[in-house]
């Protein structure tokens, strides 16, 4: 079942997606040709016509990621021939998530991804969003204005956990999916360095990018989901 709507409200949430598809591909998209951008598939025909190349592109994305990614992985001190495609990421590195793509980053100069947050900023930012919903109740309900000093507290104590959190990494997550994210977050980069832009690697690429931004699977969204809510 797909759905029709990524889900985007049209409150810069439109924006901050066109501005990251920029980024991992390395593309500029003037205001003309954002305004004509309605769905996945326009995004999609827009990437094609930018980035299809003259030139004879043959490597893999996935492939040059893999092995900068095991380098870098081999300098932490793990043993090349450990290090596979079905090798879990957790399994090679003792550092904390937000550390290890640091250093993961710093070494292989490809943008990472975040790191999944742990029970530290899961707490965080109910404990905020509960500091923020409290005080609008002690805004608007006159018996419960005494209760803003507790809101204040939850607020700042969500606040620090989250800024506290250092991630965590997925369960079961090989480098195999980490090489496919981290090469559709580079794509830009690595077609210039001589990956195929092929069809299929663009639309992947696509969805690494979507997904950041929206809650559907990249099983749920074809060419023809909407980018923005429809509005009643």
């Amino acid at each position: 079942m797909a759905f029709d709507t990524l889900g985007l409200k049209g409150d810069l949430d439109d924006v901050e997606l066109l501005m990251d598809i920029e980024s991992a591909f390395g593309i500029h998209i003037a205001n003309d040709e954002a305004a004509r951008l309605f769905t996945v598939g326009d995004i999609y025909t827009l990437l094609q016509n930018k980035l299809s190349s003259t030139k004879e592109a043959d490597k893999c994305a996935t492939a040059m990621t893999f092995y900068r990614l095991r380098s870098a992985l081999a300098a932490f001190g793990v043993d090349k021939k450990l290090i596979t495609p079905t090798t879990p990421v957790r399994d090679m590195s003792t550092l904390k998530a937000a550390d290890f793509f640091k250093q993961l980053k710093s070494r292989t100069q490809m943008t990472m991804p975040r790191p999944q947050a742990s029970w530290r900023g899961i707490l965080g930012n109910s404990s905020a969003l509960f500091g923020v919903i409290s005080f609008f109740y002690c805004l608007f309900l006159p018996a419960a204005q005494n209760f803003w000093p507790p809101s204040a507290i939850l607020f700042v104590s969500g606040i620090l956990l989250c800024r506290a959190d250092q991630g965590k990494l997925p369960e079961n997550f090989t480098l195999a999916e980490l090489s496919q994210k981290v090469a559709g977050m580079n794509a830009g980069k690595l077609i210039t360095e001589g990956a195929k832009p092929s069809d299929d690697y663009l639309w992947q690429a696509l969805m690494v990018v979507l997904t950041e931004h929206s809650a559907l699977p990249p099983s749920e969204i074809t060419p023809s989901t909407a980018l923005l809510v429809k509005q009643r």
